[in-house]
């Protein structure tokens, strides 16, 4: 049987090549920049992710890489350096953000219609 291409080892020097080149490039915001120079595609990143979830040293890469990236582009956004409608999109579909955390928008709130020049009549049984 031939030795697999991307064994434990490889994959661990990637993901700290990654980590190390998201570190010295501030300008990294999305995942598919970190593939830019690599021989395969960033599917790859997925697919060793679930690969190897039992490892926990790239676990932790995999979970540093995905908070740096977050929170470049949430900065990105706030500075203005960002679309913030582009970040706000990514944010939440990549990372899960929604915007109203208390889920306010789902309860009901009474409609009160006034119409001008209508006065209810007072109400003669009490």
């Amino acid at each position: 049987m031939p030795a697999k291409i991307y064994d434990i080892d490889f994959v661990k020097t990637e993901l700290h090549g990654m980590l190390q080149y998201l570190e010295e490039n501030e300008q990294v915001y999305l995942i598919n920049q970190l593939f830019s120079n690599k021989s395969y595609s960033r599917s790859r990143f997925h697919e060793w992710r679930k690969e190897f979830s039992y490892d926990d040293e790239i676990r932790i890469l995999f979970e540093k890489i995905e908070v740096i990236l977050e929170g470049r582009i949430a900065h990105g956004a706030l500075i203005g350096r960002l679309n913030s409608s582009m970040s706000m999109f990514v944010l939440k579909n990549k990372y899960g953000w929604i915007s109203n955390p208390d889920n306010k928008s789902q309860e009901t709130v009474p409609l009160v219609i006034q119409i001008r020049g209508y006065k209810e009549k007072e109400d003669d049984t009490q």
